[in-house]
This record gives C-alpha cells, sequence and structure tokens, in this order.
C-alpha cells in the first residue's frame, strides 16, 4: 500500500508538501529580514507550534487523494477494520514523516 500511495501521488505528495511549509517559510523569512526574530522568544515558538498543526491538513488532503478508492481492496481475504487500520496507520505515517522533515528543515533554516 505504501508504494502504490506513493507512487500514484508522488507529485501531488512533493507539490503539498512544499506548499505546507510555503507560508512559515515566508513569515519567518519578512521576520528575520525585519530584525524581529530572535529564537529563544516564547512568541516563536508559539508561532511554530501553530504551523505544526496546520501541516497535517495542508498535507493530508494529498495522503488521502493519493490513496486512492478503498473499495478496490475490500476483494482481499481480511477484515474491514483491518483495512480500516492500515490505511488510516499509513497516512498518519506519512503525515508524520512530513511534520519531522518540516520542523528540522524550520529549525535549521531560523
Amino acid at each position: 500500500m505504501f508504494w502504490e500511495t506513493f507512487r500514484r501521488g508522488r507529485w501531488s505528495l512533493f507539490t503539498f508538501g512544499l506548499a505546507a511549509n510555503v507560508f512559515p517559510i515566508l513569515l519567518f523569512s519578512a521576520l528575520v529580514h525585519d530584525g524581529a526574530l530572535d529564537p529563544a522568544d516564547s512568541n516563536q515558538i508559539m508561532m511554530h507550534i501553530v504551523f505544526e498543526q496546520i501541516y497535517p491538513f495542508c498535507f493530508g488532503i494529498a495522503v488521502l487523494a493519493a490513496r486512492g478508492a478503498p473499495a478496490r481492496l475490500y476483494a482481499l481475504p481480511v477484515r474491514t477494520s483491518t483495512l480500516v487500520v492500515l490505511q488510516m496507520l499509513q497516512a498518519m505515517l506519512v503525515i508524520s514523516a512530513e511534520m519531522l522533515a518540516s520542523a528540522v528543515v524550520l529549525n535549521a533554516i531560523f
């Protein structure tokens, strides 16, 4: 299922992953340019936490679209609850990896 998701949605996952990070990068870049960004400031940490909560919504759209129709999986000799858990687990793992990568990149840049 992972391979199929990445094959079907390779461009949309990449595009939405970048799109989820554009606004925080633009905002933090503007703050750096104005000299208003202090790494030890609690407001910057709060902005980073808020952006970390927005990433799953932006990137989750691409993950759900890349998974495809779940009806094709019901022919397998597996219970329906197992199929649902596997699909949600896959989506959660991909979104968690994107959130981790976004946090590392934003922390490295700013």
